[in-house]
């Protein structure tokens, strides 16, 4: 069989490691012609990327460079052939520097022994292996001209438009084909020698102009038989990895069936699902925290759909579809019921859309930034819809998780450790709305049921039933709270004129109870019940800021004891930093404190979207934390904004005679400031702006001084002379 250069389909026998001092006269577009020592690693003289285009490298030309990756570089090339033409390539090369690693270089020519195996319209193809006169290790493949996928999401959430839901389920059908494919071969006997992708993320997910869907990058892949002891080896994404790779576990084509799993929700909800604040908060997440339905954050999602993406999702291997062409099979029932007479005329529409290459028709759900009529005016409840950023390493910041001056460091490191609770295994029981129970379910597993409006109680012993709000809402789990809509509005407007600071600031001085809700940009919305001016309780979409989530980042809940504390919440209907402080010796309005403080951080750090104050809601909450309203803002401000971002917001002030009212003194007296940070802010209303130069604060004392400086300029505490 001939390829696409005329030369014969790919031999992958002869293929070993290259040495540095083999020189090959020819480098044919089969793995015939290099032979080369097992166990050396060559020396490379010069680095491709220095240089201007288009180059000869080898018998290729180098037309532009695509890219740098983990391991190596890409480049656009063609096979200098006076012949006949070329077609477009794609060079992909080994760095000089990991190339001294004989295990890397094994890596290298192994993603092109498994790929030469696979013949398959959804996967990229290689063409060549080959090596340089200079020693240089490189690779030949398919040119697929077009996108991945994730570039298609981050532009679909930036300009807030909602492809057809039979898209997605299209383009996730026909990556797992690519892999049930790969799944699916055998050895040179006929025995199953299955290729484990391991690294199926929206990044690794080509699209190509001619609606072609490809799935590349098979660098970490695995024949299943390598994985059956389990591996320490944690490569690729964490946000798409595995329970059981994560674990250390056996590993089978099922681990591929998760990263599909997580792919398809974030295309369905147009967000990360597990990209948290670290490796190890993502980590959990997989591993313990709950999945939520797709449906809550699109509604256009169906129950059919919903089921299919847990199952996928599934922590436990056993309970997830045993392969992917079962997943695929399932997927492609939906889709013919979502749309099943599609072309691929159509499907290069929304792609070219999704580039920003062609405008929304009527079939997408489209923002304002992008609609082709002007939309009817929205009323200040609606939503706007959440940035999808899914981070180009591994983890995704959220805002830091440190301890408040309440619960210092140095008092934690003496504090007794959570008393040891027998182990009772699964005992947690929900109940739906027809009547039927789900037992029994271990606590983390009973909040992934809670995710669900069909489950409306939950017992801890079997007899004791809490409803589902008090359980959720004991559980810290706010962001599995339905959502309000204002019904007695007395303050609405848009955030970028006034700052969410200055309003969560303004209802505080007017001693007002209800609920702010914010519609951001940036994160989702958030709801904050107030009570005589005082945050007592935020809903958040965030599940990161779960309160057992945040208590385990600050050192307060070891993850092992999360399950006995949510039950001891459950028997007791007490809220679980009250059951946290009681073990660990600490009053729970610090703790609570401290929770407020998160929460607060990333709502402080939105910029754009709309505010509406609610003074007609019931607070879901009436217990406050234990600091006063200046030193709960002063903290969550330290927290969600950093010392580049208030300089920013605060250059104006900075540039400026500020002038200070009255009511300044009493309120700089409430906050926890350092003598430096006290006097530099006193002197900064003496003296002219000029004299004023950061450079005399002290380091340690920056944040706090630029803090608090905001804090009380948007409380209106200072003026602009």
């Amino acid at each position: 069989r001939r390829d696409a250069f005329g030369s014969r389909r790919l031999n992958t026998e002869s293929i070993r490691p290259p040495r540095a001092t083999t020189r090959h006269e020819d480098c044919s577009p089969n793995f015939a012609s290099l032979h080369v020592s097992r166990g050396l690693v060559p020396r490379y003289r010069t680095r491709v990327a220095v240089g201007s285009f288009p180059r000869p490298y080898g018998k290729y030309e180098l037309i532009a460079p695509l890219g740098e990756g983990g391991m190596g570089q890409a480049f656009k090339a063609r096979l200098i052939d006076q012949t006949r033409p070329s077609p477009t390539v794609v060079i992909k090369t080994i760095q000089p520097g990991l190339a001294r690693s004989s295990k890397l270089s094994r890596m290298f020519i192994e993603e092109a022994h498994l790929v030469a195996r696979l013949e398959h319209p959804n996967i990229v193809r290689v063409f060549d292996l080959g090596q340089t006169d200079e020693g240089e290790l490189f690779m030949a493949l398919e040119h697929v001209d077009g996108v991945d996928l994730r570039h298609l999401l981050e532009y679909a959430s930036r300009h807030r438009i909602e492809a057809p839901i039979w898209f997605y389920l299209h383009v996730v059908s026909e990556v797992l084909g690519g892999l049930a494919h790969a799944h699916s071969m055998v050895d040179e006997h006929g025995q199953p020698a299955p290729i484990i992708h391991r690294d199926v993320t929206p990044s690794n997910i080509l699209l190509s102009a001619e609606g072609e869907i490809k799935l590349s990058d098979f660098g970490i892949a695995v024949r299943a038989e390598q994985t059956s002891s389990g591996s320490k080896d944690l490569t690729g994404k964490v946000a798409y990895m595995a329970p059981e790779l994560l674990e250390g576990q056996p590993q089978d084509a099922r681990a591929d069936v998760f990263a599909v799993g997580v792919v398809l929700w974030e295309c369905l909800a147009l967000r990360p699902l597990f990209a948290a604040g670290t490796d190890f908060d993502s980590m959990l997440a997989i591993t313990r925290g709950p999945r939520t339905p797709p449906s809550r954050l699109n509604t256009r999602v169906s129950a059919e759909l919903d089921q299919i993406v847990l199952t996928a999702l599934e922590p436990e291997p056993s309970r997830r579809f045993a392969s992917a062409a079962q997943l695929r099979a399932r997927l492609v029932q939906v889709l013919l019921g979502e749309r099943p007479d599609f072309s691929l005329e159509e499907v290069r529409h929304v792609a070219n859309v999704l580039m920003g290459r062609e405008h929304p028709t009527r079939s997408f759900a489209v923002g304002d930034a992008l609609a082709s009529e002007p939309p009817p005016a929205k009323a200040p409840s609606t939503p706007a819809a959440r940035r999808f950023d899914i981070p180009a390493s591994s983890t995704l910041r959220i805002a830091p998780a440190v301890l408040s001056d309440l619960v210092l460091s140095s008092v934690r490191a003496t504090l007794p450790p959570v008393p040891a609770r027998a182990s009772r295994g699964p005992c947690i029981s929900v109940r739906q709305g027809d009547g039927r129970t789900i037992c029994p379910l271990a606590p983390l597993d009973a909040l992934t049921y809670l995710a669900s409006q069909d489950v409306v109680a939950v017992s801890a012993d079997g007899q004791t039933w809490l409803d589902r709000e008090t359980a959720v809402r004991c559980a810290g789990a706010a962001d599995l709270l339905a959502s309000s809509h204002p019904l007695d509005v007395q303050l609405a407007g848009d955030l970028g004129p006034v700052s969410v600071l200055s309003i969560i600031a303004s209802i505080g001085l007017q001693a007002m109870t209800g609920r702010l809700r914010l519609d951001t940009q940036e994160a989702g919305s958030f709801e904050i019940d107030v009570v005589d001016g005082r945050p007592t309780f935020v809903r958040t979409e965030e599940p990161n800021l779960r309160t057992y989530l945040v208590l385990t980042r600050c050192g307060l809940l070891p993850a092992a004891e999360i399950d006995a504390m949510l039950e001891a919440c459950w028997t007791s209907a007490s809220p679980l930093e009250a059951r946290v402080a009681e073990a660990r010796g600490i009053l729970a309005p610090q703790l609570r404190s401290l929770i407020l403080k998160q929460e607060l951080a990333c709502a402080l750090a939105a910029e754009h979207g709309r505010y509406s104050f609610d003074a007609g809601a019931t607070p879901r909450r009436l217990e406050v934390g234990s600091d006063e309203l200046a030193p709960l803002l002063l903290g969550a401000i330290e927290l969600g904004l950093s010392v580049e971002e208030l300089q920013r917001r605060l250059a104006p002030s900075l540039a400026a005679r500020l002038e200070a009212t009255a009511a300044l003194p009493t309120v700089l007296a409430q906050l926890p400031l350092g003598k430096a940070t006290l006097a530099a802010l006193t002197g900064l209303f003496t003296r002219a702006p000029s004299n004023l130069m950061l450079g005399e604060i002290p380091a340690a004392e920056l944040h706090r001084f630029l803090s608090a400086l905001y804090l009380v300029r948007e409380i209106g505490l200072v003026q602009v002379s």
